[in-house]
């Protein structure tokens, strides 16, 4: 991979072109790149943060769980491996509500698993993808950039315009620069939003003994929380509160929040010997109703958020990234240009199903967990504890967490098929 850090004035009047420009540098473009590097393309990885900027690590560094799916598409991608050794495996889930009597556990060696998923520091999953990046000759990495505006040029071009570099164009503009994604916002495409009208605070914690790498999903009268393991002794924290509690949380000193999270789990994992800092941001659910147009298409969070119940969002993510790199791969095979609007099509109807499922599951569960009627709260209790009991339950529940509904396994195939 090639690094451009400063731009120069072009020698001619035409800016450089490449096959495909990927805004948005973060673990969703990364593995766009890597996904698509195998093919005779010039990619452009456009960033609007330096490469060391996105690395560096530290004790509250964020992390990510990858579902099993998500590690059947980095398997396909040759880093599984990597991220097997520097993550930490998810053996078992075990999911609660405070209060009540039902629950559910869910064991990867029951499923015939050796793990449901794992759990990474996005720092450290970054620099895997950037390793394997590396010698990747037809990827350009382009930072820090910041994307101005996009504008089609001709029928099969569209001109990326700077604020900090020369222009480029690209036959295929992928938008996968975040929630906010101002790529998105400049194209107008609508969204779909729901407001939780809920925080989440993210932390490391570290315990007085082993995780055991269990994670664990509790349900509270405040809204969910989960652990979920990081290192032998340290767990990540998300915990939601109601925005109206917001700014009394955040003025809990370090003892008082990890006395309330005690209050909230009780003391199945241990006691809590450390928090790290913490860090918030609200909750809600986004949905782009467009997610395409001739020569550009958005993918990861730049076209849909998820609530954190379940960690649904960025497993979805990746999947658009392997469904999008299968139709790509097969295009080339087919010697089919890349611009050709109908890949875009025929991406979106493989998408659609798949995200309008995990939307629905990811907030059928907040709506669920969120309605207080003590009918409703006995059944899902009972439904809980039915889960646990029944032998056909717990797969049908583990399917949807571990996202192998869908498309997951063939997209992974089709990529380590190229």
């Amino acid at each position: 991979m090639t690094d451009i850090q400063q731009t120069t004035k072009a020698s001619s009047d035409l800016p450089p072109h490449y096959d495909i420009a990927i805004v948005g540098g973060g673990l969703a473009g990364a593995s766009m790149a890597l996904a698509l590097a195998p093919l005779p393309l010039s990619i452009a990885l456009i960033d609007s943060v330096s490469a060391m900027e996105q690395v560096q690590a530290n004790y509250d560094a964020r992390s990510v769980a990858l579902a099993h799916s998500s590690c059947q598409i980095y398997q396909a991608l040759k880093v599984l491996p990597a991220i097997q050794q520097q993550g930490e495996a998810i053996t078992k889930v075990h999911v609660s509500e405070q209060g009540q009597f039902g629950f559910t556990r869910i064991d990867a060696s029951e499923l015939g698993l050796s793990a449901l998923g794992y759990v990474i520091e996005i720092p450290q999953l970054l620099f895997i993808l950037s390793q394997a990046l590396a010698s990747a000759s037809n990827v350009t990495r382009i930072a820090p950039a910041t994307v101005a505006s996009v504008a089609q040029v001709t029928p099969h071009q569209q001109q990326l315009q700077f604020t900090d570099h020369t222009p480029l164009t690209a036959s295929l503009v992928i938008a996968a620069d975040g929630v906010h994604s101002p790529l998105r916002q400049q194209l107008g495409w609508p969204v779909k939003q729901v407001d939780y009208h809920q925080h989440a605070f993210v932390a490391n914690l570290t315990l007085n003994r082993p995780h055991n790498n269990v994670a664990y999903e509790r349900f509270t009268p405040q809204g969910p929380l989960a652990l979920l393991p990081l290192h032998e002794k340290m767990m990540t924290l998300v915990c939601t509160v109601p925005t109206e509690q917001l700014a009394f949380m955040r003025g809990l000193p370090d003892k008082e929040f990890l006395a309330f999270l005690r209050q909230q789990l009780g003391y199945r994992v241990g006691r809590f010997e450390k928090i790290g800092q913490r860090t918030t941001f609200p909750l809600q659910l986004l949905q782009a109703t467009q997610q395409y147009q001739p020569g550009i298409v958005a993918l990861g969070n730049a076209a849909h958020n998820l609530h954190p119940i379940a960690a649904q969002g960025f497993n979805l993510g990746l999947r658009d990234v392997a469904c999008l790199a299968q139709v790509l791969i097969t295009a080339c095979q087919k010697q089919q240009a890349i611009s050709d609007e109908t890949l875009l099509q025929e991406y979106w109807q493989l998408r659609q199903k798949d995200q309008q499922k995990t939307i629905r599951f990811s907030h059928g569960l907040v709506s669920l967990f969120m309605t207080e009627f003590p009918g409703i709260r006995f059944a899902r209790n009972v439904g809980m504890l039915g889960l646990d009991m029944l032998p056909m339950g717990k797969p049908w529940f583990a399917r949807y967490g571990m996202g192998s509904a869908g498309y997951a396994q063939r997209l992974a195939r089709g990529i380590s098929d190229e």
